[in-house]
């Protein structure tokens, strides 16, 4: 049980030091039952005795009170610093509008937070734009991400305005490729938004050069 409890978080910061950061709080929760079975058998061991009975129920009382507000906070609309509502609140489309996420995976998030799930007609306050990359509905079997065509040029031949969205900062899209083919298609940014968290999200919205 203690190796349970303390191995994943130093593998976690091991690769994170030698490799690239993946250390993140969430990833932890597999230590929690182990943590459970720890208190469990410290509350076996402290026998009958009224004061070591009401020490450990005094102990768990003490940790539920610590634990219910980050419990509460991650399951916030932005807990993992990823304000999908936020993201969605800034997009205003109008009708022959495209969106292209920076990362396929995004595209979960703007599925769940959607218009469908306000109520919300196509277009209008919060909608959402022509996603023109995806391919299907079903998330790829291979990973988080989505099948999405590959020509991003054809996809959005036609199209004024361009809305492209991705998690990280605002310098962070430099670095992707998708935003990268989004701009080589003849499209400028006319102005982008970050949620302020880190990492964050970012929507940036692009239009045709010289239109």
């Amino acid at each position: 049980l203690l190796g349970w409890l303390v191995l994943p978080p130093l593998l976690l910061l091991a690769v994170s030091h030698l490799v690239t950061p993946v250390y993140v709080d969430r990833y932890l929760f597999v230590t929690a039952p182990a943590l459970a079975l720890l208190a469990g058998l410290a509350a076996a061991h402290a026998g009958s005795r009224r004061v070591s009975v009401a020490a450990c129920w005094a102990l768990v009382a003490a940790c539920l009170a610590a634990g219910t507000y980050q419990h509460a906070e991650i399951r916030d609309e932005n807990g993992r610093f990823e304000n999908f509502p936020w993201a969605i609140s800034r997009i205003q489309a109008r009708p022959g509008d495209a969106i292209v996420y920076g990362q396929s995976q995004v595209r979960s998030g703007f599925d769940y937070y959607g218009p469908a799930y306000y109520g919300l007609d196509r277009y209008g306050d919060g909608s959402m734009p022509e996603d023109v990359l995806r391919l299907g509905h079903d998330p790829s079997p291979t990973g988080f991400g989505y099948r999405e065509r590959s020509a991003v040029a054809g996809a959005l031949r036609g199209r004024e305005r361009v809305w492209v969205v991705w998690r990280g900062t605002k310098a962070a899209g430099d670095r992707l490729a998708r935003v990268r083919e989004v701009e080589e298609a003849g499209y400028e940014r006319e102005g982008s938004w970050h949620s302020a968290d880190l990492p964050g999200m970012t929507v940036a919205l692009y239009t045709k050069a010289g239109g």
